[in-house]
């Protein structure tokens, strides 16, 4: 499934409320603030630091922060940026977006099974969803 071009982006420098609704995490790049830095970044499941902690983030310029796969925040999500860090760029897409974009996808996919000749490109741009 392409989410890329669905997916949100955008890059933070402060504590910030990203979402109030289900939230799909999929990538987070952190900047620390100078060589030799340890930078710390939290994501909370709700509205702020209060709410149950879901994914603490360390790095480093030698040593970068990974996420390996999509992280569910069923209440919101919330970015702490603890200390240590520039920046912050998140990635993202709310759950009601994801699913739009799956039956999108679903509904090409069951298209392109119906007339096999027709490639999944060009059935979406016939569709409007490419």
């Amino acid at each position: 499934m392409d989410f890329l071009r669905g997916v949100r982006s955008k890059t933070f420098s402060s504590d910030k409320q990203i979402e109030k609704e289900p939230t799909l995490l999929y990538g987070a790049l952190l900047t620390p603030s100078s060589v030799g830095t340890i930078g710390i970044a939290r994501c909370y499941n709700g509205e702020g630091t209060d709410a149950e902690l879901i994914v603490e983030f360390m790095t480093s310029y030698d040593n970068g922060a990974k996420l390996l796969q999509p992280i569910q925040f069923s209440r919101g999500l919330y970015l702490d940026i603890v200390s240590g860090l520039a920046t912050v760029s998140l990635q993202w897409l709310t759950n009601e977006q994801a699913l739009s974009m799956f039956l999108k996808e679903l509904e090409l996919r069951r298209q392109h099974d119906l007339h096999p000749d027709i490639s999944i490109k060009e059935l979406g741009e016939l569709l409007g969803q490419h």
